[in-house]
């Protein structure tokens, strides 16, 4: 059992450069952590963990590779998903129709007035705005939760977040007073809804393991308790499964491992971790999965990320999900400014297969292109936080330009959605 501790909230708002809508904007606009630290130990510097120390929330280098586990996770998300206010699009007609569904509950409702509240809500309440008894989500205690919703078309006024909440909160109110006689009516929340939830921007949802790292980490001076990879990926997967229960998908990204596939015919595709019996069931078909690939040198990957999975292992697993049919993606970030020949140089290897391309500014940037062709989204991004920064060109700026270019080009040829991180060139 590894170091846990307890968090008072989980989902948090933020922006990113690589989930979109139509218009450009941000809508992976949640993310959660769901550990403190990180095995893997990244020597960028890693921005979580300088942020980490910065805010004494880790003492040092070694106790952020000792990550602890946020033992209440589920209870976190449970309490934060089921209040939010959910927001479906109908785009099969000639107009989209936004609905609109929250959550009510009603107390000290008896049945011989649940006729009467229906009457109520149809004749005095607006035309399109419905309370669902018929299919209540729970009664307990003499306390029924019920959807309801409301329905309007593109461009009418009601297609945000922020006028649909106040909308909804004047017809509850109108509901509430109307009822007060038979019944006492709140809505749960109108929070706005989660469209995608991202793991993890400070963490790793699937760290490393294998025999060999726990034998050098724990040579290396860190606790017995570490790696505590299982718990973590076990707890990973158990909170994606109630994400996309909820019916929001998620966006994977990891430096370890990815889960694969489970063929079952008697029962539905799930993802086991492997080599053990863990499964994540409740798979949304928008969920997206993701590895981190910044070079092909071991050598490299030995330097700076120390105790993450093998390049060759990272993309292995991606590429079981992408012949599966699951949506798969890889960020480039922070990829170094410099070539395959160079990485030789550096880290005293010889060019392998995966290195031998012609001699150009480019080489490492293509090679690494090439091993991730099959995917359905490339993010792309600059070194950042070092100077130290590992690099064998002269214009570094001008690199990233020409790189930007060189990503775009390559997406542009092969179908793959391109994202270049501001700031890169």
């Amino acid at each position: 059992m590894g170091k846990t501790i307890k968090r008072k909230s989980m989902l948090y708002k933020t922006r990113v450069d690589y989930d979109v809508d139509s218009d450009g904007k941000p809508i992976n606009d949640y993310a959660m952590n769901h550990v403190l630290g990180c095995v893997h130990g990244c020597k960028y510097p890693c921005y979580a963990m300088e942020s980490a120390l910065r805010f004494k929330t880790v003492e040092s280098y070694k106790d952020w590779c000792e990550p602890k586990l946020v033992d209440n996770t589920l209870e976190l998300l449970e309490r934060e998903l089921s209040p939010r206010l959910k927001h479906e699009v109908d785009g099969s007609g000639p107009y989209a129709i936004h609905k609109w569904i929250a959550t009510l509950e009603i107390r000290g409702l008896s049945d011989k007035h649940r006729e009467t509240f229906k009457r109520i809500a149809a004749l005095h309440m607006p035309a399109g705005f419905v309370v669902d008894l018929e299919n209540p989500l729970s009664c307990e205690n003499g306390v029924l939760r019920a959807r309801a919703w409301f329905e309007s078309y593109e461009g009418s006024g009601y297609c945000k977040h922020s006028d649909a909440r106040r909308y909804l909160a004047l017809q509850v109110k109108r509901l509430k007073s109307l009822t007060k006689h038979i019944c006492t009516v709140n809505a749960l929340g109108y929070k706005e809804p989660v469209n995608r939830v991202h793991l993890c921007f400070t963490t790793d949802p699937f760290p490393y393991f294998d025999n060999d790292i726990v034998q050098e980490m724990a040579f290396s001076g860190f606790g017995e308790d570490v790696p505590a990879q299982c718990e973590i990926q076990d707890m990973t997967m158990a909170a994606a499964e109630l994400i996309n229960e909820n019916g929001i998908p998620v966006t994977v990204l990891t430096k370890g491992v990815l889960p694969q596939p489970v063929f079952d015919l008697d029962g539905p595709l799930c993802l086991e971790r492997p080599g053990y019996s863990k499964t994540w069931d409740m798979l949304h078909p928008d969920n997206y999965y993701g590895i981190s690939l910044v070079s092909l040198s071991e050598g490299f990957r030995e330097k700076w990320e120390p105790y993450t999975a093998p390049y060759q292992k990272r993309i292995a697993s991606l590429n079981g999900l992408h012949e599966s049919g699951f949506k798969t993606w890889v960020s480039m970030e922070p990829f170094p400014a410099i070539t395959a020949r160079g990485c030789a140089r550096l880290y005293g290897e010889t060019e392998t297969a995966n290195l031998d391309a012609p001699h150009s500014s480019m080489s490492m940037l293509i090679a690494c292109l090439e091993a991730v062709s099959f995917v359905d989204r490339i993010v792309f991004g600059r070194w950042n936080y070092n100077a130290n920064m590992p690099t064998d060109v002269a214009d570094v700026d001008g690199w990233y330009r020409e790189a930007s270019r060189v990503v775009k080009r390559f997406c542009e040829e092969r179908g793959i959605e391109c994202i270049i991180k501001k700031g890169t060139g």
